[in-house]
C-alpha cells in the first residue's frame, strides 16, 4: 500500500508534466504562427527582381535628395498658397521627384522589426499598408483640379512629404558621427520653426480670401499691409505667429473675422500639444548635456586636484644653497 504523502507526490509529478507539455506545445504552435505569418507577408520569400538595397550608396543619395525637396516643399507650399496665389506650375519640378520616389519605392528592400524584407511582394505590402495613402495625398495637384479659392487649402496636403525627414533625424541620432544632443534640439526647433512659418501664411491667407476686407485683422490692426511689399506681410504676419506660439500674445494683432477666430482656436490647441511634446523630447538631450558637463567638471577637479597634491617642484642647486645658509646664518 502506497502512503498517502507518495500518491500526492506522483499526483504532483503528473500534473507538472502534463503542464509543461502543454506549455511546450503552446510555445511551438506561437512559433509556427509567427513564422507562417512573416512568410504570409513576403518575409521569408526569395529576392525579388530589380529590387533596390536600403543600404546601398546610390539609394542614400537619393534618399538625400527626396529629403532636402521636402525641406523646400515643407517651406515654399505655404508661401505659394499666401503670398504667391498666381502660382500654380512652380512645384512642378518637386512634385516630378516625389513622383518618381513613389515608383522607386515599390522595389526598395524594407527592414521591419529585424527583418530584411527583399520580395517584390512583401515590399509592396508594407509600402501599400500605410505610407502609399500619405505619399498619395501629398502628390496630388489639388490648386489644378479645383478652381475655388478655398479649395487651395488642399495643396496644403504637399506638407505630409515631411514624414521623410523622420527617418534621417532618426538615423543621425544614432549615428557615431554626430551629436545626439544637438540633432535632437535642431530636430524640435526645426518643427516649432515650421509650425509657425504654416501658421503666419495661413493667417495672411485667411484675410486675403476675405479680401482684405473691414472684419479682418489686416484692416483693422495693421491697415494697408496689403499695399506693402511681401517681405513686410510676411514679417508681420510670422510675428502673429511666434508671438501666439510663445504665449506671449502682445494683443497688437489680434483674429477679427469668424474664420480667422476659428483658426486662432485651432492653432492654440495645437500649439499646446506641440509644446508638450518638444519639452518632453528636449529633457532627455539637455538633461545628458548637463550630466557630460558635470562628468567633465568633475574630471577637471581630480586632475587639479592631483597636480596640486603630488606634483613636487625640484629645487635647484642654488636654492638648496641659499636655503642652508639661511638656515645657518
Amino acid at each position: 500500500m502506497k502512503s498517502k504523502k507518495s500518491i500526492m507526490t506522483s499526483a504532483v509529478r503528473s500534473n507538472t508534466k502534463t503542464m509543461s507539455t502543454q506549455g511546450s506545445l503552446s510555445v511551438s504552435s506561437h512559433l509556427d504562427f509567427v513564422q507562417g505569418q512573416y512568410a504570409n507577408n513576403g518575409r521569408d520569400m526569395p529576392p525579388g527582381k530589380c529590387v533596390i538595397n536600403h543600404n546601398a550608396k546610390g539609394y542614400i543619395v537619393w534618399w538625400y535628395i527626396v529629403a532636402f525637396s521636402a525641406v523646400i516643399s515643407g517651406v515654399f507650399t505655404p508661401l505659394a498658397l499666401a503670398f504667391f496665389p498666381g502660382i500654380r506650375y512652380a512645384e512642378i519640378p518637386l512634385d516630378c521627384v516625389f513622383y518618381t520616389d513613389m515608383i522607386v519605392t515599390f522595389f526598395v528592400s524594407v527592414n521591419v522589426h529585424g527583418w530584411n524584407i527583399r520580395s517584390n511582394y512583401g515590399i509592396f505590402r508594407e509600402y501599400i499598408s500605410f505610407y502609399f495613402w500619405i505619399d498619395l495625398l501629398a502628390i496630388i495637384p489639388f490648386e489644378l483640379m479645383i478652381e475655388d479659392e478655398w479649395g487651395s487649402f488642399l495643396r496644403l496636403f504637399r506638407l505630409l512629404r515631411l514624414r521623410r525627414l523622420f527617418p534621417l533625424f532618426k538615423k543621425a541620432e544614432k549615428s557615431p558621427l554626430c551629436n545626439y544632443t544637438l540633432v535632437s534640439i535642431c530636430k524640435y526647433f526645426s518643427m516649432a520653426a515650421y509650425y509657425g512659418h504654416w501658421n503666419a501664411c495661413i493667417f495672411y491667407e485667411l484675410a486675403r480670401l476675405n479680401h482684405f476686407g473691414s472684419n479682418t485683422w489686416v484692416s483693422i490692426c495693421v491697415p494697408g499691409l496689403e499695399n506693402r511689399g511681401i517681405g513686410a506681410q510676411y514679417l508681420t504676419s510670422l510675428y502673429w505667429a511666434f508671438s501666439t506660439q510663445t504665449t506671449v500674445g502682445y494683443g497688437d494683432i489680434s483674429p477679427q473675422s469668424d474664420s480667422e477666430r476659428l483658426w486662432g482656436i485651432i492653432y492654440v490647441f495645437v500649439n499646446l500639444l506641440l509644446t508638450a511634446y518638444i519639452l518632453g523630447g528636449l529633457h532627455t538631450p539637455l538633461s545628458n548635456m548637463r550630466n557630460h558637463a558635470q562628468h567633465l567638471s568633475n574630471n577637471v577637479h581630480a586632475a587639479t586636484w592631483r597636480v596640486e597634491t603630488f606634483q613636487k617642484v625640484t629645487p635647484t642647486h642654488t636654492e638648496r644653497r641659499r636655503e642652508r645658509r639661511g638656515r645657518w646664518g
